[in-house]
C-alpha cells in the first residue's frame, strides 16, 4: 500500500477558494500484485473518497484491482492493487 498526502498539490499561487476547485488530481503509484512492477496512476478526488478499477500493468499486462481511499479530512490517500484471475 502506497500513501501520500495531496494537500501538498494545491496551488498556493490561487485565489480561488479550495471548496470551489472543480479538479483535484494527484499522481500515484502502485505495485502490480503480479510482477512486483511500480506503475504510476492518477487519481481525481472527483471521482470520489472510495475509488475502485481495473488496470493492467505496464510491464506485464495482467489486470491489478485498483482501490484508492481519500481521507476526506486529510487528504490522506491509501493504494491497493490485487491480481485478477
Amino acid at each position: 500500500m502506497i500513501t501520500d498526502n495531496l494537500d501538498d498539490l494545491d496551488n498556493e499561487n490561487s485565489s480561488e477558494p479550495k471548496e470551489s476547485r472543480s479538479y483535484f488530481e494527484a499522481e500515484q503509484q502502485y505495485q502490480c500484485a503480479a510482477c512486483g512492477e511500480t506503475n504510476d496512476i492518477f487519481v481525481d478526488i472527483a471521482e470520489g473518497y472510495s475509488q475502485s478499477f481495473v488496470e493492467e500493468c505496464y510491464a506485464c499486462d495482467k489486470p491489478n484491482q485498483i482501490t484508492i481511499a481519500i481521507d476526506p479530512n486529510t487528504g490522506q490517500v491509501s493504494v491497493g492493487s490485487d491480481l485478477i484471475s
